[in-house]
């Protein structure tokens, strides 16, 4: 949630991407995949991507 916040600017942005389907994540909401083993990861990696402006 810190990091989500410090890139999408403030706590509401982040809790509504949270919980939304992330067309990156192949649509799952970035909650729903921390709680798999490599989804921490998946989560960190959309999110350092949207900070830097990278879309793929």
């Amino acid at each position: 949630m810190i990091q989500a916040t410090h890139i999408l600017g403030n706590p509401l942005h982040a809790q509504s991407w949270l919980i939304s389907p992330v067309r990156a994540l192949n649509r799952d909401s970035p909650c729903g995949l921390l709680t798999k083993s490599d989804g921490y990861a998946e989560v960190l990696a959309v999110l350092l991507r949207i900070e830097y402006g990278v879309y793929m």
